[in-house]
């Protein structure tokens, strides 16, 4: 299915993309009493993401830890902080 081919390093589309969706899909929202915190609700589940030092629950992000880029989740906060005219 299509949410199977978003993740980034798959074939399908790149994880800015997937991304920019989760965004337009409000799915990013702050953790309450947690700066720099997030709640991304993802394809398949709710993700905490951290923004120093980066980080995701999302299994993308276990299994390759940064190595490989951010995940579609990380790249969502970052995009969500970023004022709309300057996306």
């Amino acid at each position: 299915g299509a949410a199977q081919r978003c993740r980034p390093g798959d074939q399908g589309q790149p994880a800015s993309e997937a991304a920019k969706r989760l965004v337009a899909a409000r799915a990013v929202q702050p953790f309450e009493g947690h700066p720099g915190t997030f709640r991304v609700r993802g394809d398949h589940d709710e993700y905490i993401v951290r923004t120093e030092p980066p980080s995701c629950t999302c299994p993308w992000w276990q299994g390759h830890a940064g190595s490989r880029g951010v995940c579609k989740h990380l790249l969502a906060v970052e995009l969500s902080r970023t004022p709309a005219e300057h996306r």
